[in-house]
């Protein structure tokens, strides 16, 4: 067969899981429209036998009225299957793409930390785009493949009928189209995949150069990111032009045997055949008819076949999310504290951190200072597993880190960093990121806490993208304002007030401190004025601890 019953099984095994996602009743409406679309051209050639027969040969001039209406019945009734299968395509494909795409990022949100950090970006994006939108073609290609093969089989059975010697022969080259298609379609297997695998690398590092344009620019280096870009799509193109040369070639020789060799064959047989009286002449044009629609069938098999594998080869794509196991996310409450014993971390060869011992216990205020490239960020990725340690222990209320997964770390962990995410939209809607049910009186008392005024109808203003249409010390005060609305029991600022002036900045550090006595509160900082409410001090060089100190309420902040 074009496709193997235990290929068939796999890919009806996805289609249960596609079909899951839509109304049964389009389910089966489409089924029944595609096999009432498989069975009319079956019936069609009948018509033309009573023509060249009754009409024709036998002068029955009166039939041609039955042959007529029979082609009218056959065009009026393709039509409104036509139709029929129009609305039912666009209700269970649109439908089951829409879930398909929010169950995937349901997965991509429960990702823990390490496996998202594994992939690739424009991997991931490809597979919720383009894979999905493959599903209409996919579910075609599925429909045809298996009624396409019941249809042969059925017109197998009448040329049969109509002369047995004459359907063996017919048959017998049959398998050499087979066996060419199964060769070339394990072959597109494999380009497919690796076109998917080189466009999602693709995707991504135009993605990763699109955010550091300004970097790129700085350093003059756009003449070798173009040179990169022109090297991997060129390696894009080859591939593509790979894939369809095997369908080409694939076509070719069979439309050549089947088309030219095999049917010179047959009518020079049923030509001699005819002759000698011992076939019909009728009888001959039908078994051509049928022979015809037979190998018109096949060569559509023989394209989908190559095209479920390629489409094929999108849905596993998506399969392979859709089965990622469910994270059992527990709403675990941490207590707030922090052992970290002989931790180290390494990048290449060079030790970012290096035996880092610390004991930060809940509702402590700590500083952690330094210069640049002291490691101070680093640390605190390390202490709550955005970075993974190369030695050492890092326990939290007495478990290590590594027992907890990464959703329950960042549920009770808040960080606001110098530069911060926002959406191009209202400052409600980017409050309500973190509290999707937070009344507007409870964001504007929060938003009064951080001082942070847009005037009238503060909550609609759309801020732009990023926040480009805030100052920098607003999108920090935003960025606060999310933080508190949180509530987290670990809050770590990582230069998160560096827009502010000085006064402000010591108000608002105060203000989180006395507010949140119980939270264990991580102050990421150059300046001794960022290091108000603070009750202890951490000193990072070059990776290692060198000074921690506690500090008086008359130090804090040395204003």
């Amino acid at each position: 067969m074009i496709t193997t019953l235990k290929e068939l099984k796999k890919q009806c095994e996805w289609g249960k899981r596609i079909i899951g996602a839509a109304q049964k009743g389009d389910v089966i409406g489409y089924s029944l429209v595609k096999i009432l679309e498989n069975i009319i051209p079956i019936i069609a050639p009948v018509f033309y036998y009573i023509l060249v027969n009754n009409v024709v040969k036998e002068k029955k001039i009166e039939d041609i009225i039955c042959v007529i209406l029979g082609y009218a019945g056959i065009f009026l009734f393709e039509t409104i299957i036509k139709i029929k299968m129009k609305v039912y395509s666009n209700r269970l494909f649109q439908i089951s793409a829409i879930k398909i795409k929010n169950s995937m990022l349901k997965k991509y949100f429960e990702m823990d930390k390490n496996s998202w950090t594994e992939q690739n970006i424009g991997d991931l994006k490809k597979r919720i785009d383009n894979d999905v939108d493959n599903i209409e073609e996919w579910f075609n290609n599925l429909y045809m493949q298996l009624f396409g093969m019941l249809s042969v089989g059925i017109i197998s059975i009448i040329l049969l009928k109509i002369r047995i010697d004459l359907s063996i022969i017919c048959f017998m080259f049959l398998p050499i189209s087979f066996k060419i298609t199964q060769i070339v379609k394990k072959r597109m297997e494999v380009v497919q995949n690796k076109y998917d695998k080189k466009l999602g690398d693709f995707e991504g590092d135009f993605f990763d150069n699109l955010q550091a344009i300004d970097e790129i620019k700085s350093n003059q280096l756009e003449d070798v990111v173009l040179k990169e870009f022109d090297r991997e799509w060129n390696t894009l193109s080859d591939i593509f032009v790979e894939g369809h040369m095997y369908w080409f070639i694939n076509r070719t020789i069979i439309a050549f045997k089947d088309n030219f060799v095999t049917k010179i064959g047959i009518y020079f047989i049923g030509g001699v055949l005819v002759i000698y009286k011992s076939f019909d002449i009728a009888a001959l044009l039908l078994f051509m008819e049928y022979y015809e629609r037979m190998i018109g069938i096949i060569l559509s098999l023989v394209d989908n076949s190559v095209n479920l594998a390629k489409t094929g080869a999108s849905l596993s794509r998506v399969c392979e999310i859709l089965d990622m196991p469910s994270m059992k996310v527990q709403n675990l409450f941490l207590e707030g504290n922090i052992h970290m014993k002989n931790v180290c971390y390494q990048s290449g060869s060079k030790f970012i951190l290096n035996d880092i011992n610390l004991d930060i216990n809940r509702g402590e205020k700590v500083a952690i200072m330094g210069e640049s490239g002291s490691g101070k960020s680093t640390l605190v990725k390390v202490m709550f597993g955005i970075l993974k340690a190369s030695t050492g222990e890092i326990m939290m209320d007495n478990l290590r880190l590594s027992d907890y997964s990464g959703e329950i770390v960042f549920d009770n962990l808040g960080i606001v960093m110098q530069d911060n995410y926002f959406i191009n939209d209202t400052v409600r809607n980017n409050l309500k990121l973190v509290k999707y049910n937070i009344k507007d009186q409870e964001m504007l008392e929060v938003c009064k806490k951080v001082n942070l005024n847009l005037g009238e109808a503060m909550l609609d203003i759309v801020i732009g993208e990023n926040g480009n249409k805030l100052s920098g010390g607003q999108r920090q005060k935003l960025a606060l304002a999310r933080l508190l609305i949180r509530n987290p029991q670990y809050l770590v600022l990582d230069e998160a007030t560096s827009a502010l002036d000085k006064q402000a900045e010591s108000e608002m550090l105060r203000m989180i401190s006395e507010n949140y006595l119980n939270a264990t509160y991580i102050v990421i900082a150059h300046k001794m004025s960022a290091i108000n409410g603070c009750n202890r001090r951490i000193i990072l060089v070059d990776g290692k601890c060198v000074l921690d100190e506690h500090l008086s309420l008359q130090e804090d902040g040395i204003n």
